[in-house]
């Protein structure tokens, strides 16, 4: 294909992954805005997501996720029942149809479920979004094989771009999960339809940060301390992904399954009618640990909280992304680390170590260790300075991934067994 026919066809799938993930963002804040009655008037304000549940009734939050559970219930259940089957966005590079109704009512009901308080991740709608409309526009195109799955992927990694403002993040998602190579022929395209998205999303949405942190300094004992946690931080984020892919599997949608998403989103609600931050895909908790603004022991609770509130809602059928909520886990987990070794590393700020445990377990639970890291520095805009801790953790999880893999192996023996 000649440079410039590529050139445009990339360009064309940032665009439509751009507004795709424009309107998918819009979309989810408008709805959280109403149903959780803050910042009236504004989509795209100063207030978050937290501190508008926060003011919420906690009356209010249980019949929100009560609402949750029916929407979530009612529409996968109606999706498998009626529907087509639905294909995966790997599926789809490979060659297999996204059918496009259901592929977009899908991304839909990511998208409503979680800004009515679902503890899941809202990356995958986008992605399956530039995808299906990647899909159309290279229909009547006459592209070889590699080519077709070089911009398709392209429209997916440009959605990831476009709703989280992370064009490197997404040039390097493109290259390391779904292309799994980096050659030159294969890192511009990714680049242009990356930073294109992110550029169109950006005219609405505003580029600050996704999550806020205080300034860290960069010392050898906290490079050093983050090595030594990374096999540790890893180890957790495999075993998150193991117990998560295990309930996952488990849930199918039926008509009785209704209920049980209804039951499930309404003892959500009652948990979070004294705990507000565990409602939303883990941002609250993530700036409350990089902040600082909790206590140790609030932040093993709402760990605990928090996984089992994902592992309801993937049980009972809900679907969305893991990105940010076990981001947010690692984070509360890097926290709590950060505590337990301030009598001994008093100069290791807590705050850092929650920053680098979400990296890391990031990394491990969705095996995309340099995205992970591409994804925190653009999420944090974090000092240049810190991609060393964070990286060194990162990598020397990365290497004990194989003992990690054995050490973890009965996890899943024991949770079909039970």
């Amino acid at each position: 294909m000649p440079h410039l026919r590529l050139l445009f066809y990339a360009l064309l799938c940032g665009l439509l992954s751009g507004l795709g993930g424009l309107s998918l963002a819009l979309l989810l804040h408008a709805i959280q805005h109403i149903a959780f009655t803050y910042s009236p008037g504004e989509i795209i304000g100063s207030e978050s997501f937290l501190q508008g549940v926060s003011a919420a009734t906690a009356e209010r939050r249980i019949l929100i996720l009560c609402i949750c559970g029916l929407v979530a219930g009612l529409g996968w259940y109606s999706l498998a029942r009626y529907g087509q089957p639905l294909r995966s966005v790997n599926a789809a590079a490979k060659g297999a149809r996204l059918p496009p109704l259901e592929t977009a009512v899908h991304a839909l009901l990511q998208v409503v479920t979680v800004a009515l308080g679902s503890p899941l991740g809202r990356e995958v709608a986008p992605r399956e979004v530039g995808a299906l409309l990647a899909q159309r526009l290279l229909s009547g195109a006459a592209l070889a094989p590699e080519q077709y799955r070089l911009l398709l992927s392209c429209g997916a990694g440009a959605g990831l771009a476009a709703v989280y403002d992370v064009p490197v993040a997404g040039t390097v998602f493109i290259l390391e999960v779904m292309m799994k190579q980096a050659r030159i022929a294969v890192i511009w395209p990714a680049a242009v339809a990356s930073f294109t998205a992110a550029i169109v999303a950006r005219s609405a949405l505003g580029d600050a940060p996704q999550y806020l942190i205080p300034d860290h300094h960069v010392t050898l004992t906290l490079v050093v301390v983050s090595a030594l946690l990374g096999p540790f931080f890893s180890g957790l984020g495999a075993a998150f992904r193991r117990l998560t892919a295990a309930v996952t599997r488990d849930a199918s949608p039926s008509l009785r399954g209704i209920f049980y998403a209804l039951a499930a989103f309404a003892f959500i609600g009652l948990l979070a009618a004294k705990v507000p931050a565990l409602l939303g895909n883990g941002r609250g908790p993530a700036e409350l640990a990089f902040s600082q603004e909790i206590s140790l022991q609030a932040v093993a609770c709402l760990v605990v909280m928090k996984l089992v509130a994902i592992g309801l809602a993937l049980r009972v059928g809900a679907k969305g992304g893991l990105l940010t909520p076990g981001f947010a886990i690692g984070a509360l987990i890097g926290l709590l680390a950060g505590g337990s070794l301030a009598v001994w590393f008093p100069a290791v700020e807590p705050g850092a170590l929650a920053l680098i445990g979400g990296t890391s377990f990031l990394a491990a639970s969705m095996l995309m260790p340099i995205t992970a890291v591409c994804l925190v520095m653009e999420f944090t805009n974090a000092p240049l300075d810190m991609v060393i801790p964070i990286a060194a953790a990162t990598i020397m999880g990365e290497l004990c991934r194989p003992w990690i893999r054995r050490g973890i192996a009965p996890l899943r023996i024991k949770f079909a067994v039970t």
